[in-house]
């Protein structure tokens, strides 16, 4: 059977414009995340320094907690947040960052990383 193709006119198309800029906040808040972009899941690197990326929509702030530690504030530059860690104890680790904007929170799922 075949499918017929709809034409849209300009004026439909301006309409679904203007839908999807006067978005309800629900459903802009809908669209926020959070994810941490590296280390990759499962990722392996050596003792020294590491600088976490972090992935998020606008937001005020963003924090990461690695094996359940305390949360740690993330500085926010070219476009991504970072956390800058020199701890270092060799094997399996993990991490979760969380986002804050206009008192609510999002966290990201857990990513686990190891140290040689």
């Amino acid at each position: 059977m075949a499918r017929t193709a709809t034409k849209r006119t300009a004026k439909s198309a301006s309409a679904q414009a203007a839908r999807q800029t006067t978005a309800p906040a629900t459903e802009q808040a809908a669209k926020a995340y959070i994810v941490i972009d590296h280390p990759k899941n499962n990722e392996v690197f050596g003792k020294g320094h590491y600088a976490f990326r972090i992935g998020a929509s606008k937001c005020d702030k963003v924090e990461i907690s690695i094996d359940d530690q305390p949360w740690h504030s993330c500085r926010h530059t070219v476009g991504y947040w970072w956390f800058d860690w020199s701890c270092h104890a060799a094997g399996t680790h993990q991490a979760v960052a969380r986002l804050h904007n206009a008192g609510e929170m999002l966290v990201s799922r857990r990513r686990r990383f190891k140290i040689s």
